[in-house]
């Protein structure tokens, strides 16, 4: 690393990559918690949906805008950037809580077990990683991309409740259902 790369820079390189992504899904992962008195500290949870897909920086460009399937090895790349996020982070120098980095690593772990890096099921999965892992599914789905077009709300309720208990876990994923107007307007004031 470079003294250049403080987390404000990787934070800003990862925002030129995805503009406002890590800032909404830190609203909503907060909006989630608070809603849910889950008990969490809001601002280290926005600051881990801020962070969440810094990793991404160091994979190829071309890469992550891909238009079609992924290879087995594209694949193995992409799901690298939980690791690659918490590497940099802790590169930086910079002091971060391990709220943060649970949930840069673990934000892709599944409800059921089949999620990645480490295969965590259920309440093996940090709450910040859970929280953190729906808002991201949320937003990324919300929005539109390089390959896909963005999908309509009821679209992505609908994906909440048929991946209810398998991606995201359950009280969570009806807590998300439930609020989903709430989810919106904390998405939407972080433009």
């Amino acid at each position: 690393m470079t003294t250049g790369n403080t987390l404000v820079t990787l934070v800003r390189r990862s925002n030129e990559i995805d503009p406002g992504h890590g800032a909404r899904v830190g609203a909503m992962a907060a909006c989630l918690a608070a809603a849910g008195g889950y008990g969490i500290d809001l601002p280290i949870l926005r600051y881990a949906g801020v962070l969440h897909d810094v990793g991404k920086l160091v994979l190829p460009p071309a890469l992550r805008d891909l238009r079609f399937r992924l290879t087995p090895n594209e694949r193995r790349l992409i799901e690298q950037h939980p690791a690659l996020g918490v590497g940099l982070i802790q590169a930086s120098g910079e002091t971060v809580h391990p709220r943060v980095l649970e949930a840069v690593l673990l934000h892709h772990e599944w409800f059921d077990g089949s999620g990645y890096p480490l295969g965590l099921r259920g309440r093996l999965i940090p709450l910040s990683a859970r929280l953190v892992g729906i808002a991201d599914v949320i937003d990324a789905l919300l929005s539109a991309r390089a390959y896909k077009r963005a999908w309509s709300t009821p679209e992505v309720q609908a994906h909440l409740r048929r991946l209810s208990g398998r991606q995201f876990e359950p009280a969570l994923a009806r807590l998300a259902g439930a609020m989903f107007e709430r989810l919106l307007d904390a998405r939407d004031n972080t433009r």
